[in-house]
């Protein structure tokens, strides 16, 4: 069955350490299960087994120090790299058959979502600001400035009018208090 069947390979850097020896794991038993069909893996699967013991006991090490934790997360780079040309020699010889993909041990990659063009246009909106039994209020406190800001309803912000626009003076609905009195509109 031919397919658009590629290995996906994004596990690789998701993948945890432990997690990521195990997938590599699957995977190598799984090609050495299928030697029929991929009979001469690129690496080698000795080479990536080697690597994968190398980075398995760096993973497993105690008392771990950081040059430690550097050699490990070398080691992964190497391992990872390595299945990454492995996943390469599969997609050729799987040559997009799904079946033989499964086989090798790697997960399919997901197929891409087909386009849904221009989406329709919405019906039936509306828009409405709703009965506020308060106005909507909060506080705001900084090291020079302590006040309370109390936003108005739709129509008490009518009743009052919108302030003073020039920029110049205070916003009708604070109220400021500290520093020398408080002002109350």
């Amino acid at each position: 069955m031919k397919t658009n069947a590629k290995p996906a390979i994004g596990w690789l850097n998701a993948d945890g350490d432990v997690p990521l020896i195990n997938d590599v794991s699957v995977v190598l038993k799984a090609q050495a299960d299928n030697i029929l069909i991929f009979t001469n893996p690129d690496p080698p699967l000795a080479e990536i087994q080697l690597s994968l013991d190398n980075f398995s006991t760096a993973v497993h090490m105690l008392n771990r120090t950081p040059a430690d934790t550097i050699n490990k997360n070398n080691l992964r780079l190497v391992l990872t790299n390595k299945v990454r040309l492995l996943s390469y020699y599969v997609a050729k010889v799987c040559n997009g058959n799904l079946a033989n993909l499964i086989l090798s041990g790697f997960p399919p990659q997901k197929p891409a979502g087909q386009p849904v063009g221009i989406p329709g246009q919405p019906q039936n909106l509306s828009v409405s600001h709703g009965a506020a039994a308060q106005p909507v209020g909060g506080q705001v406190q900084s090291g020079f400035w302590r006040g309370h800001l109390q936003l108005p309803s739709a129509g008490e912000h009518a009743r009052r009018g919108a302030g003073d626009r020039t920029g110049h003076g205070h916003h009708p609905y604070v109220q400021q208090f500290g520093g020398g009195g408080e002002i109350h509109h």
